[in-house]
């Protein structure tokens, strides 16, 4: 219940805030233009966000499992947990990430990196991706898909700076001098929309989810050891490091946010740190 109406009252922020933009710029016939806009946004974002968020981290279903026995391993964890098992796709990246997304349990996917798998033990991951079945099952999956696709793409800054290159093209014959504009007027408008994500984050996601999630899943595992040294080993080499295919507006999805610490992008940042979620875990 609580889900339906964070879902609602997401849905008439993004309304407001789209038609109040619109009327600024259009008058009065802008407030019927804004509202169609944010409802075809909404419904958009809703269904095909997981699919935009696999295509931003060029994501790949994993047809085998690297002989890992992780789909194995997944099946038997979906079976306690009485959940159908996800798809499991591959980012073919150093970076250690995994994250869920899906609509509901019955369309889930997981999302691993090769730097995940190569860094951590087999009973580090066994914790890991049994961590990340609870969020499938946790009931708020569509509401952080949402809200990571939706915070993801106004988040991306090649966008406008497409968009206002291809503006300025007839106005600038000078290439460099319109590369120049673009990136500015770009810069701007991300300043401008940055807060605008957060507060849409912010209804969506639940910031203790972490920690309900971190301490059903030691229900599950024989100590808090391999889960506690799984985050700190990803949080230690994500420090300093700066991620290939990952999004500020989809922090709060990943088992470790990489932009924890990052001053610019802590505005997004709606779950615990690290060392929270450790000493979390040891409290029981």
């Amino acid at each position: 219940m609580k889900s339906k109406i964070r879902l609602i009252f997401f849905y008439l922020i993004l309304t407001v805030l789209i038609s109040f933009v619109s009327v600024l710029f259009l008058g009065q016939k802008g407030l019927f233009l804004g509202f169609i806009t944010a409802t075809v946004l909404f419904f958009l974002a809703y269904f095909r966000a997981d699919t935009f968020l696999l295509r931003l981290h060029k994501a790949e279903l994993l047809e085998d499992d690297l002989g890992l026995g992780l789909i194995k391993k997944i099946q038997l964890d979906c079976e306690k947990l009485s959940i159908p098992p996800p798809k499991v796709y591959l980012i073919s990246d150093q970076f250690p990430l995994i994250f869920v997304i899906g609509r509901s349990p019955y369309s889930a996917s997981i999302v691993v990196s090769r730097g995940i798998l190569n860094i951590l033990s087999s009973g580090e991951l066994n914790a890991v991706f049994t961590q990340q079945l609870f969020c499938i099952k946790s009931g708020d999956l569509s509401l952080n898909t949402l809200a990571a696709g939706v915070g993801s793409l106004i988040l991306i800054p090649k966008v406008f700076k497409n968009y206002f290159s291809l503006l300025e093209r007839k106005k600038l014959e000078n290439k460099a001098e319109r590369k120049r504009v673009a990136s500015t007027l770009s810069l701007i408008c991300f300043w401008f929309l940055a807060p605008l994500a957060s507060i849409l984050i912010s209804i969506l996601v639940s910031k203790e989810r972490d920690l309900v999630v971190d301490k059903k899943t030691l229900n599950l595992l024989s100590g808090p050891d391999y889960l506690a040294n799984a985050i700190n080993k990803v949080h230690n080499i994500s420090v300093g490091s700066k991620p290939l295919y990952c999004s500020p507006g989809a922090g709060h999805l990943y088992f470790v946010n990489p932009y924890e610490g990052w001053k610019l992008f802590e505005l997004f940042s709606k779950q615990p740190t690290a060392h929270e979620r450790i000493r979390q875990i040891y409290r029981g």
